[in-house]
């Protein structure tokens, strides 16, 4: 009974810390999204801060690379996202590269905020490419940049 517990408040754990997203054409199964400290959106995140963007997904085609791509829409235009990513792959928290399928993985990506950002609304969307350019996850989070 006890670990049945100990379960049940895992599980609560990870539901109440998730972040609401829409899934914009994932082929993978993409399960969870956590921006921390948002756990209603918009998400009120700040310039001059670092802010970690960890999402779950099981793997429905096999790859061998893993490409970070966000874009920011505001006020109706879609802008490329100013900063560089790492490899995806060295983001890979849970499973590892290449994907196989049915492999569940686990992303954490830092996203830098700089303070030469304007403060703005605007919505995030946030992609993963495998080896053909195709989006494997796709999710958008409305954010409030402070």
């Amino acid at each position: 009974m006890f670990k049945v517990a100990i379960a049940a408040c895992a599980f609560l754990l990870v539901a109440v810390s998730a972040t609401p997203f829409r899934d914009c054409g994932s082929t993978a199964a993409l399960t969870a999204v956590r921006v921390p400290g948002c756990n209603a959106l918009p998400c009120i995140v700040y310039r001059g801060t670092n802010v970690s963007v960890e999402y779950d997904f099981t793997a429905t085609d096999p790859t061998n690379t893993l490409t970070t791509d966000v874009k920011g829409v505001i006020s109706g235009a879609t802008l490329p996202w100013p900063g560089v990513f790492p490899p995806a792959c060295e983001d890979v928290k849970v499973g590892d590269c290449p994907v196989t399928v049915a492999e569940p993985i686990t992303m954490n990506t830092l996203l830098v905020l700089s303070t030469s950002f304007p403060s703005v609304n605007a919505k995030a969307i946030w992609s993963l490419r495998d080896d053909n350019d195709v989006a494997i996850v796709c999710f958008e989070v409305t954010v409030t940049l402070l």
